[in-house]
């Protein structure tokens, strides 16, 4: 499912909607095709870009219930460069799995009851940022030890 988003450099917002799984990596390895389909589409039409997930699920301790969200970090894909089941593997499936394991061995009382959703966040990605000035203060350029070039395009590097 796509979610609509306000943000200028959010190529895709999509979810993995659970209906009726109960272990987490059962549903992260069902959701991988899925995931893996829409990120290299994306990543073809865009050739960089930077991902992240965030794995909801609701636990329960006694008689209170809460959703938690476990966040992966933007993580950079190149089109052509970067190994796509590797990424999901090491940075979206171990980081949710390890987590998980975690924060319900700290004694902390709470249990895994059901699992919600899989956003995935696909962001373009500039990875060469160039064409700017910036303003040296006085005492540097005093110093002459810097070299500041003021471009008015943006072929510094053509």
């Amino acid at each position: 499912m796509e979610i609509e988003t306000a943000f200028n450099s959010r190529v895709l917002t999509g979810a993995v909607v659970n209906t009726n799984y109960i272990e987490p990596r059962q549903f992260l390895n069902d959701a991988r095709d899925i995931v893996l389909h829409h990120v290299c589409i994306n990543l073809r039409r865009h050739a960089c870009l930077k991902v992240n997930t965030i794995f909801n699920e609701e636990f329960v301790a006694d008689d209170k219930k809460s959703v938690k969200s476990i966040a992966t970090k933007n993580h950079e894909l190149y089109h052509g460069a970067s190994d796509l089941e590797e990424w999901y593997n090491e940075y979206v499936m171990n980081d949710i799995l390890t987590f998980l394991e975690e924060f319900q061995e700290r004694d902390s009382g709470w249990a895994l009851s059901r699992i919600l959703t899989l956003i995935v966040n696909v962001n373009k990605l500039n990875p060469m940022h160039a064409g700017c000035c910036v303003n040296l203060s006085r005492r540097i350029s005093l110093k002459r030890a810097t070299i500041n070039i003021e471009s008015f395009d943006n072929a510094c590097f053509a």
